[in-house]
């Protein structure tokens, strides 16, 4: 899972994982949460700390403090 406002960003760090693994790209908090809200767990979270809707660490106190998101 890449979180990220800048598209090249995203680009480029996702072309980086692409070839072994299946990367879910988030322009702001709320793609973020929406898609953690789906029940799905990413393996790993590459996320900005400053995006439009927030601060990134909103996504990391998410991922902590859930037990089934704990593992990420």
């Amino acid at each position: 899972m890449v979180i990220d406002d800048d598209p090249v960003t995203q680009s480029v760090v996702a072309g980086s994982f692409q070839n072994d693994f299946k990367v879910i790209s988030c322009l702001t908090l709320a793609q973020a949460n929406e898609f953690l809200d789906s029940g799905k767990v990413p393996v790993l979270a590459i996320i900005d700390r400053k995006l439009p809707d927030g601060d990134g660490l909103a996504i990391c106190g998410r991922l902590r403090s859930e037990a089934h998101l704990s593992s990420v």
